[in-house]
């Protein structure tokens, strides 16, 4: 199905999380059949305004897009004080994450039962993707997309450091560092990375217990990697300056054969927003087609290989 821009459609996600807070989720979709629904969960100080091109492609190859701010992002924050200050870079625990995505999950199910889910997650989001898939459910979701999913940084930090953020993390969940990303680090597409109100909410603020967690879930992720059973596209990007390349290559050695390791040895971080974004958005999306049109061969074993 190809659909032209104006027929492109955003709505509200009325999304409840389990402790009652609003999820502020939308959903991009196009008219006619459904090939697939995908779930969105996006990087560290990221936020719905950062996927509208990444929604509108899938919208453009027939599936609907649903993209949500996660705890501590967007519009999905704690606000505090007589003037509600927003609390960046928050959460009550990882936890919650996880408990978020099955709240998306659940009433997306509800609203098309009969369509393929796919569950896509970025850097932080791919952390907690691969969390949730592991930990908590798979088998609701036909295949996953982990684009170099944050479980080691490029440069870690002294094990001091990790130790002391569990501690302050768990003494007070609103310990926070702030911790600047470089947008030359991240994609080499400049218009892509500065675009202006593209993702308004960009913060940099981390709470000590919220990179605890994706700390903890990195290595977690790693060292479970096998009890991973539906179809997995792993993807690393080779010059990635944020997130550490050789704990996804080895993680995509620990899976087993349904993960498909594929690295794309020149891009950097942002696969999506890269120089060659096309690309990795076009091997994506025939990923997905093979596992849900009816004609499509069952995936094997990737390799790792050049993708330029």
């Amino acid at each position: 199905m190809s659909v032209e821009s104006g027929e492109i459609k955003v709505k509200d996600l009325p999304v409840k999380a389990v402790d009652g807070i609003s999820i502020h989720a939308k959903l991009f979709c196009g008219v006619g059949a459904l090939k697939a629904v995908i779930i969105v969960c996006h990087g560290f100080s990221e936020s719905i305004g950062g996927y509208r091109e990444v929604a509108r492609f899938f919208v453009e190859n027939g599936c609907a897009c649903a993209v949500f701010d996660q705890r501590g992002h967007g519009e999905t924050v704690e606000k505090r004080g007589r003037k509600g200050k927003p609390s960046y870079g928050v959460i009550p625990n990882y936890g919650s994450l996880l408990s978020d995505i099955s709240s998306i999950k659940d009433l997306l199910k509800h609203a098309y039962p009969n369509v393929p889910l796919v569950l896509y997650g970025h850097s932080m989001g791919g952390n907690i993707a691969a969390s949730y898939l592991i930990k908590v459910n798979q088998n609701d979701f036909a295949c996953a997309v982990l684009e170099t999913p944050w479980l080691r940084l490029y440069k870690p930090k002294p094990s001091a450091i990790v130790w002391l953020a569990n501690i302050l993390g768990g003494i007070n969940p609103r310990f926070a560092i702030i911790n600047k990303l470089k947008p030359e680090d991240i994609a080499r597409d400049v218009k892509k990375n500065n675009e202006p109100g593209e993702d308004k909410y960009n913060h940099c603020r981390i709470s000590l217990r919220l990179f605890a967690g994706i700390t903890a879930a990195g290595e977690f992720a790693i060292e479970n990697a096998g009890k991973l059973t539906i179809p997995v596209l792993l993807a690393c990007a080779g010059n990635d300056l944020i997130v550490c390349p050789k704990a996804i290559r080895e993680m995509g050695g620990k899976s087993n054969a349904n993960v498909e390791f594929v690295e794309y040895r020149n891009a950097y971080h942002a696969i999506h927003n890269d120089i060659d974004s096309e690309k990795f958005l076009r091997d994506m999306m025939n990923f997905i087609d093979r596992l849900i049109l009816p004609q499509a061969p069952t995936p094997t074993k990737g390799t790792q290989g050049s993708r330029a």
